[in-house]
Parts: structure tokens; C-alpha cells; sequence
């Protein structure tokens, strides 16, 4: 259903783009998640003369009557060509989000912010009642799944905690962004209560969820959070007041962590016990590398993991249940897509560092501070998901695939092409201001006569 919403909103997206000429900044963001997509699902599934695969060479068959003749049967790339076309559908949607939001303005991302943030406090508070009620419980939408974990709306733990400390990031994306309300007395007690209250649910989910990558990513997610505020921040408040709300923040982290490590530090530690799986994650993505050394160079074809590692994997690896994921992306994308698999990820990585060395030396001004702090909010999300993707496969999900390329929209879009962040600049405002002072005075209003402009005597 999702990934068939997801075609009018593609084309939504892409129609006016291809009517405009010309290659501004929102057709050449489009057209380097879009054409390389269709590059590599168009190689992978298209039927190619067997030939090619030997050299230039016609392969030699055996024929019941005529004796052995050239073979003119075609082939794919793709050793499952019906899971390539599987895996090519499922990048509708993060393409049709990403689609999307380089078209959406300033006002309308920080939106969109809100509701993921909304959305990750409905699935927290599904995760504690699924903890509360058990492993029976009614709320655990999927039959494959950590009976014993809070989970949420996702089926696995892992990827809910990464879903938990995308929101915690938007948190403090909120903290960053809340002058206005900190400077009135009256609204401070209220808000940085709100914030407290929200950050400690958050890192409970964490526990709860005992995701050890999950916890992990949250303090670096926490350390991220700090550096964007005081980098952003820094020309905004000074001497008393930034003293006062670097205490504050200070205290809503340390009361966050204690309150949570109380609810659920000991289910976390549980987790050390026994035999770890970390060491068939890294025999898993070394087997991946391994394969796709030997698969090159254009790989085993998308979606093609588990059959492909059924076959080569070891004696010593086999396990009543099966490997679904190479729980390292990089290492999949490499055995899928061989060496146009490993060069767009360099391409990916390539832009991913360059935007966000610009947006972290994009000055914070007074008219630009929101959207500095978003586009920063942003690249650490875009970080945070990477990271993860090296230890587990939460893009491999539609929900964090989504949410991933909603924050690279975002981080596509320059801050300059934000004009509703920033006033309307007037052409002429001398002439532009005359005009406005003549006619005020000419209205209907009745004004005092010392206060009108009478020309000199």
C-alpha cells in the first residue's frame, strides 16, 4: 500500500520539475537519486545474450538432433531477477520522499519534523504498554519479533531504538530552536518540564528496547545534539542567560539518563550475558565481501542476499535459522551491486561530507538560525542512520528508509533557497517606503493635525 501511494507522489513531484529547462539545484537533486536507481535495476533485470557473460564467446549447447550448436538463450545479471524487481520497488518510496521535500520550503520541512517527532512518541507509547502486557500482548503487530523487547511498530528492536534516537535528535533540534519561549519567564518552567518529560521517556524507550547499538548511538546522538546547540547558539545568547540554559539543558540530560538507566539499565545489561551475536555479524558481512570479491563486477543482483549466502556460507556458520541480512549494508550493496553498487555509495558519502561541512560553517544569523539548526539536525540524523547501517540494516526498512530520505532532502536544499525563513527584501524600499507614507496620510483616517507633514513657510 505504501509503496503504491508512493507513485502519485512521484509524480507529483516530478512534474512540475520536468516542465521548468534548464538544471537548477532541485532537477540535478532529483536526477542523482532517480537515474542512478534505474541504471542499476535496468542492468540487473534486463535479458542479455548469454555470450557476454563468456567473453564475446557463443556458449555451446548439446541439441537432441543437430549435434551441439550455439545457445541463444539470454540471461540477467541478477541471479534472482524477480527479487531485484522486488528490492527496485521498495526504492519508490524513500525516492518519492526525497522527491518531495526538495520541493517543500522551510516552514513546511519543520512541519513535517513535528509530525515524525509525534509519530516516534505514539510508537514509544505503544512500546511501553507491548513491555507492560507481556509477551502476549495485542499491540505487537508482527508474529517474527523480540516478544520479550518494546518494539513499537517496527519487529525488530534495533530498528525502534534507531527510531527513538532520531527523535531524541529532533528534541533537541527543539531545545536549539526555542529562544522565543526561554526568554519569557512565564512559558521556561513549562517548556524545559515538556522537555524533560520527552527526553526521559525517549531514553526509557532506549532501555526497554535493549538495543546496544540503539543506547550507543544515543550518546553520541546526545554529544551531536550539545555541539549543534552551542554552535548554533553562540551568537544568540550571552553572559547570564546562556549560563542559566546551558544548566538547564545540563540538567534535563543527567535527569534523563538517571530516570531511564532506572527503568531499564538492568534489562540492558541482560543483554551482555550469554553468547553474543556480534561475532556472526562480522562473519556474516565478511562472507558478503568475500562472495562479492568473487561476484564482480556487477554483482549478484539486488535482493539476492539470502539465497546467494545460503550457498557459500560455512559449516561453522550454519544456525537453525537463517541470515536474512548481511547486517552490514555496505557489504550487501557491494555483493548485490558489485563495483556501480560500491561506487554510487562513494558518490553518497562523497556529497554527504561536503554538505555538511557547508552546512556546519553556514554562520547562524538572527533571519537564518531555525534553518542552520535544521539542516545541522539533519546531517546528524543522516549520521546517526549511516552508522548504524554498519552493524545492523535499518535502511532495509521502509519506515527508517523514509525518515532517512526525508533528512537528506533536507539536507539538500541550501539554506539560501529558504526565502520564507528570511523577510522579502524590497526592490527600491526608498521609493517602495515613500509610496507607503503617502498613502497612509491620504486615507480616511482622521490623524491629528501635529502629527501630518506640512510643508515649509
Amino acid at each position: 500500500m505504501i509503496q503504491a501511494a508512493a507513485v502519485p507522489l512521484l509524480c507529483v513531484a516530478l512534474w512540475p520539475v520536468l516542465k521548468r529547462a534548464g538544471w537548477d539545484a532541485q532537477r540535478r537533486s532529483i536526477a542523482v537519486v532517480v537515474l542512478p536507481a534505474v541504471a542499476v535495476t535496468a542492468l540487473q533485470v534486463l535479458p542479455l545474450p548469454l555470450h557476454i557473460w563468456s567473453g564475446g564467446e557463443a556458449i555451446l549447447v548439446r541439441d537432441g538432433t543437430s549435434g551441439i550448436v550455439p545457445s541463444i538463450a539470454w540471461g540477467t545479471f541478477s541471479l534472482t531477477p524477480e527479487a531485484t524487481w522486488a528490492a527496485a520497488v521498495s526504492l519508490l518510496v524513500p525516492i518519492a520522499i526525497f522527491c518531495a521535500v526538495v520541493r517543500l520550503n522551510f516552514q513546511q520541512r519543520e512541519t513535517l519534523c513535528w509530525i515524525v517527532l509525534g509519530l516516534g512518541a505514539l510508537s514509544l507509547m505503544i512500546g511501553f504498554l507491548q513491555v507492560a502486557q507481556g509477551t502476549g500482548s495485542g499491540l505487537r503487530f508482527y508474529s517474527h519479533t523480540n516478544l520479550t523487547e518494546a518494539v513499537g511498530f517496527f519487529a525488530n528492536r534495533n530498528h525502534f531504538a534507531a527510531f527513538l534516537v532520531v527523535c531524541l535528535v529532533l528534541v533537541g533540534y527543539w531545545v536549539t530552536t526555542a529562544r522565543a519561549e526561554v526568554q519569557r519567564s512565564s512559558a521556561s518552567l513549562f517548556l524545559w518540564a515538556a522537555i524533560a518529560l520527552v527526553s526521559v521517556a525517549f531514553m526509557a524507550g532506549l532501555m526497554m528496547a535493549r538495543s546496544r547499538a540503539g543506547v550507543s548511538l544515543a550518546m553520541l546522538a546526545i554529544g551531536g545534539v550539545a555541539i549543534i546547540f552551542y554552535a548554533t547558539r553562540k551568537r544568540d545568547v550571552v553572559g547570564r542567560e546562556k549560563r542559566t540554559q546551558a544548566k538547564a539543558i545540563v540538567m534535563v540530560a543527567l535527569i534523563a539518563m538517571l530516570i531511564a538507566m532506572q527503568f531499564g539499565l538492568g534489562r540492558l545489561l541482560t543483554r551482555f550475558e550469554g553468547e553474543s551475536v556480534d561475532s556472526l555479524r562480522i562473519r556474516f558481512a565478511g562472507t558478503a565481501v568475500h562472495t562479492a570479491i568473487k561476484s564482480l563486477p556487477f554483482g549478484t543482483g539486488l535482493g539476492s542476499f539470502v539465497p546467494v549466502y545460503s550457498a557459500v556460507e560455512t559449516s561453522d556458520q550454519v544456525r537453525p535459522s537463517y541470515a536474512n541480512r548481511a547486517h552490514n549494508d555496505l557489504a550487501e550493496i557491494f555483493l548485490e551491486a558489485g563495483i556501480l553498487g560500491a561506487i554510487l555509495v562513494l558518490a553518497f558519502l562523497t556529497w554527504f561530507l561536503r554538505r555538511s561541512w557547508a552546512v556546519w560553517r553556514a554562520p547562524p544569523d538572527d533571519e537564518a538560525t531555525r534553518v542552520t539548526a535544521l539542516n545541522r539536525t539533519a546531517m546528524l540524523i543522516v549520521a546517526v542512520l549511516i552508522l548504524h547501517s554498519l552493524v545492523d540494516y535499518p535502511l532495509r526498512t521502509t519506515a527508517l528508509a523514509a525518515i532517512f530520505a526525508f533528512f537528506c532532502g533536507v539536507l539538500a536544499v541550501p539554506a539560501t533557497c529558504d526565502s520564507a525563513a528570511k523577510p522579502k527584501q524590497l526592490r527600491n524600499p526608498r521609493r517602495s517606503g515613500e509610496k507607503v507614507r503617502r498613502e497612509a496620510w491620504t486615507g480616511e483616517v482622521s490623524w491629528p493635525e501635529n502629527w501630518q507633514r506640512t510643508a515649509p513657510s
